[in-house]
Formats: structure tokens, C-alpha cells, sequence
């Protein structure tokens, strides 16, 4: 009787083992499989930002480490600089911006100037051209109490006409000759308010779409 129940015992902790060994076994398969996920929606998101950078109809931009690239501006050494390319909708026009931030020509040491191009896109070709849009530009003033903050704008309207394909027509190169604003804001306003803060400014563009082929 007692090798009876020593027999019976032995089965029952092989029971006991064989199915804690299998809920171990589906405990680190579930944990893999939620790590997995979780890496997947850590790629989903970082992908739906580059997105939301990329496919929005504005863009903000933001220039950092400002006074360095001021006094740069002002030696010559690097008088303009680029934002990242974008588009003014998912399967839109391709657009950058260009800044001389202490100015262009004849407003150079007094305006920051502020220009957009047109560049090769995907979709060009089954865009309107030439382009016709409305582009409004704004330095964002970042002061903290948002009643008090006073934006200046400059809005651009593209002047249709053959000697301004050049800015304006389907690009043939990589990039169209830029247009814009050269006298957007005067240098000495910057300090005035809170356009820089932390040195860095923002820069937003708008892109009327009013009348825009959307795909």
C-alpha cells in the first residue's frame, strides 16, 4: 500500500512539474511576444511623428544654438542656412526654407530674412503648376503667457508670370530659385520680446491650400 501511494505521489509531482514547466514555458513566450509589441509600437510612433513632421501643411521650424549661427551669418562664414525639406500635404509639393539671419543684400545687418523653394517632389507630376499659393510666414513670439505674445507675419503671393518660372514652375534640378520675404523682421526687434528664448527662434510657414490639388 505505501509503494501504492509512493507511486500515486511521484505522478502527482510529475504532474505538478510538467505543468508549472509549461505555464513557465507560455509565461516567457508571452512576456517575448509583449516585448515585441511593445518595440513595434515604440517604431509606430517614432514613424507617425516623422510623419506629422513630414506631411503637415506647415511647417515649424526651429533654430537652435541662434547666436552662434548669427555671428556666423555676420563673418560670411555660413550666411544661410536650410531647414529640412516638406511637404504641403501627403502627396503634395516639396518645399524648404532658407534663412539669412542677418540678412540678404541690401538689408543685410538689418532684417532677417526669410525665403521658400520649390523642390523636386514625388508627386510633381500630377501637381498644378505652375505653383500659385499663398505662403505666410511667422516668427513665433515664445513668450510663456500666450495672451501677451505679439507674432509677426509676412505673408508672400506668387506673381504668375514667365519670367518667374524660375521660382515657380515644375522644378527641372533638384531645387527652384528661392522667393520670400527679405525684410521679414528687423534685427533690432529680436531682442525686444520673446522671439529667441534658450537660444533658439521658431519659424513657422503656412501654406494656403485653398485651391490646392489634394491626392
Amino acid at each position: 500500500m505505501n509503494e501504492h501511494l509512493d507511486s500515486n505521489s511521484d505522478e502527482h509531482l510529475d504532474k505538478m512539474y510538467n505543468t508549472l514547466t509549461h505555464h513557465t514555458n507560455l509565461l516567457s513566450t508571452t512576456r517575448k511576444q509583449l516585448e515585441e509589441q511593445a518595440e513595434h509600437l515604440a517604431q509606430v510612433d517614432t514613424k507617425v511623428n516623422a510623419m506629422e513632421k513630414l506631411y503637415g501643411s506647415q511647417l515649424v521650424w526651429k533654430i537652435e544654438n541662434y547666436s552662434e549661427k548669427l555671428e556666423e551669418a555676420k563673418s560670411g562664414k555660413k550666411s544661410t542656412i536650410y531647414s529640412p525639406p516638406f511637404l504641403t500635404s501627403r502627396h503634395g509639393y516639396k518645399l524648404a526654407l532658407s534663412a539669412c539671419l542677418y540678412g540678404d543684400g541690401k538689408v543685410r545687418g538689418k532684417c532677417l530674412s526669410i525665403f521658400v523653394c520649390i523642390c523636386k517632389g514625388d508627386f510633381d507630376a500630377l501637381l498644378d503648376w505652375p505653383f500659385r499659393h499663398k505662403i505666410k510666414f511667422t516668427m513665433i513670439d515664445q513668450n510663456p503667457d500666450e495672451s501677451k505674445r505679439r507674432n509677426i507675419s509676412h505673408i508672400v503671393e506668387p506673381n504668375i508670370c514667365k519670367e518667374n518660372m524660375s521660382f515657380l514652375g515644375r522644378p527641372k534640378l533638384e531645387r527652384n530659385s528661392s522667393f520670400g520675404a527679405q525684410k521679414f523682421v528687423e534685427l533690432e526687434l529680436l531682442p525686444t520680446r520673446y522671439y529667441t528664448k534658450d537660444n533658439c527662434l521658431f519659424i513657422k510657414v503656412d501654406v494656403d491650400s485653398k485651391h490646392m490639388i489634394l491626392l
